[in-house]
């Protein structure tokens, strides 16, 4: 990926924070409230050796120009 006219490797955590959400400040307080007890180490398994396959998607909202090469 060319940033800047520098090829780098782009980690996991720029691209988190790339990609981070603008809110304001109720959203972002119904976020935390949502959030406040959240255990990232727990997970919705039976049996924690088993494999968890998660899936996501995106979409694209809105097109703001279209630019045609020839």
């Amino acid at each position: 990926m060319w940033i800047g006219h520098v090829n780098r490797i782009v980690s996991q955590s720029e691209i988190c924070r790339f990609f981070e959400s603008v809110q304001g400040k109720f959203e972002r307080q119904l976020l935390d409230d949502l959030l406040m007890d959240y255990n990232p180490l727990e997970r919705p398994v039976s049996n924690e050796s088993d494999p968890l396959e998660v899936t996501f998607g995106i979409s694209l909202q809105q097109i703001i120009d279209v630019v045609r090469i020839l």
